[in-house]
């Protein structure tokens, strides 16, 4: 039906804002990309033998980010960690709330 004004239908406005709401839950920018697909396994990696900490090693290989952005993470305070001279450790405990605060929540 072709009409002489562009004035949605009621119809077409729940599809709209619908559409909207679905929108608005996607991700936003690339670390939020990155972190929605990386808590998709929410399990953390095993400690190394006789470790009671993750290194930011450990957690820059078992998910693929980058040094700088785990320090991002722990400077704005979402990542808690321990400074041991010049080098961070994580416990089990903070990175398990780190990872379960970008779960799904489907």
């Amino acid at each position: 039906m072709k009409r002489e004004r562009d004035i949605p239908t009621p119809e077409e406005r729940q599809k709209i804002a619908a559409l909207a709401a679905l929108v608005s839950k996607l991700p936003t920018d690339r670390t939020g990309q990155l972190m929605h697909k990386l808590h998709q396994q929410v399990e953390l990696p095993a400690l190394p033998i006789g470790a009671s900490f993750y290194t930011l090693r450990d957690l820059e290989t078992a998910y693929q980010l980058s040094r700088k952005t785990l320090l991002r993470y722990i400077e704005s305070g979402e990542l808690r960690a321990t400074r041991i001279g010049r080098a961070y450790r994580v416990s089990p405990e903070s990175a398990r709330d780190w990872l379960s605060q970008y779960q799904d929540p489907r």
